[in-house]
């Protein structure tokens, strides 16, 4: 059984428990690399935590007549 029962609780977990570098090991073992953002994006403030889910897309410019 999971240690929580909706996604705040999931949050919370996410931001208090895990390590950056702990979530890149794990997704390099999976065969997901290059999964970080570039070390020049940062939050507006040092003591910010960002945690949740992410929707990847890939962007293209669409030219139509």
């Amino acid at each position: 059984m999971p240690e929580w029962a909706n996604d705040a609780s999931l949050f919370e977990l996410m931001s208090t428990t895990l390590y950056t570098s702990v979530v890149g090991d794990i997704l390099d073992n999976n065969g997901r690399f290059v999964q970080f953002l570039p070390p020049a994006v940062r939050p507006l403030l040092p003591k910010f935590t960002l945690a949740g889910r992410a929707m990847p897309v890939l962007l293209m410019d669409v030219f139509g007549h």
